[in-house]
């Protein structure tokens, strides 16, 4: 028999966390860890926790275990071998730790997460597209009250193909490049007062790649409706919106609102 167990305790406090997810992942060159479907086990009122490997962990393969609950960051760690041929461990994980031949402990202190922050407001947790976003924006010390959906997204030779058709003077896509359409609906849900008026374009969102870049707005004449309106609480507009992005580019954020640092604002995922 072959046994790992363990301790999970609070990094902060020491104290043990009972309900800690215990995943068994299985690993390799190519893609390193690979969740099963569910919990393995979970550690019990004292933190503590057992897998028994016998039968379970096919020999020349390496292994590592992933502990998780809500409120504390995941954590993974203990990569092993079973038996097999030590040439045979993955080139992540050089130098290969030692093959585990008997019972051994792994006692982890797993640190809490920081305060979330809600899924739309950091471009570390966008929501996805179709879902409505409600927020608060407050400039020249007047606040302002907002509901915005990115009702759809189009990219590649689709968008390219319905750029083309909305103006035929629209610029083919850069050298790499591909258009990305978003059709946005903007509600002014309450004003500072119904006086006060808004003026929404397209230049109040910015598209960002993955890797940080924001994006320059192109000379683009969208399909119909463009976006843009003037607006009185209580009114909404709806219109897409025309940007380009590179092609490798597999994971673009949208943003609204953002403050002159960058932080803040309102954040989509765009088709992924």
């Amino acid at each position: 028999m072959l046994q790992i167990h363990g301790v999970i305790t609070d990094r902060a406090s020491g104290q043990p966390i009972s309900g800690v997810c215990v995943r068994l992942l299985a690993t390799n060159a190519t893609n390193p860890y690979h969740p099963d479907t569910g919990c393995f086990t979970s550690t019990n009122a004292q933190g503590s926790y057992v897998i028994d490997l016998t039968g379970r962990a096919p020999a020349g393969e390496w292994w590592a275990l992933q502990f998780s609950k809500v409120g504390y960051a995941t954590f993974l760690g203990g990569l092993f071998g079973l038996g097999g041929d030590p040439s045979q461990c993955p080139s992540f994980a050089q130098p290969c730790p030692p093959i585990a031949e008997k019972n051994y402990a792994l006692n982890i202190a797993v640190p809490a997460t920081p305060t979330p922050i809600a899924v739309g407001f950091s471009r570390q947790s966008p929501i996805v597209a179709g879902v409505p976003l409600r927020l608060t924006w407050t400039s020249v010390g007047k606040t302002y009250n907002f509901a915005i959906t990115v009702k759809q997204t189009v990219r590649g030779a689709t968008a390219n193909q319905q750029v083309k058709a909305a103006n035929q003077f629209n610029p083919a896509p850069q050298p790499a490049a591909e258009y990305l359409l978003a059709l946005v609906r903007f509600e002014y849900v309450t004003a500072p007062s119904l006086d006060i008026s808004y003026r929404t374009s397209s230049f109040d969102f910015d598209v960002i790649s993955a890797q940080g870049l924001q994006y320059n707005h192109p000379t683009c004449v969208p399909p119909a409706p463009a976006y843009g309106a003037t607006l009185y609480q209580g009114a909404t507009a709806e219109g897409w919106i025309c940007f380009m992005v590179q092609q490798a580019d597999s994971q673009p954020t949208l943003v609204f609102g953002r403050s002159a640092d960058g932080t803040g604002g309102a954040w989509w995922r765009l088709g992924w």
